[in-house]
């Protein structure tokens, strides 16, 4: 997140929240149903990408922009340009 680096100036940034990941995982390995395969997690976990602190100055009607993109994206509909 380098936010900090420019406020109000970067937007957002590649951020990789891995504790959510990980808490996924050790939930799975405490139910005694963690498997020995690729755990993928992404823009479909709502905890593991977003806005962040950042997310407030974003007019909503790019966040619904943003939100038909994802959903797009999840459904294997978004095309590129």
């Amino acid at each position: 997140d380098q936010y900090s680096v420019a406020p109000k100036t970067v937007l957002t940034s590649a951020i990789e929240n891995i504790h959510v990941g990980m808490l996924e995982i050790a939930k799975q390995a405490q139910a005694g149903k963690l498997q020995g395969k690729l755990y993928v997690l992404g823009v479909g976990n709502e905890k593991a990408a977003g806005y962040a602190k950042f997310g407030d100055p974003v007019p909503q009607k790019d966040k619904d922009k943003v939100a038909e993109a994802k959903k797009l994206m999840l459904e294997g509909k978004l095309k590129q340009q």
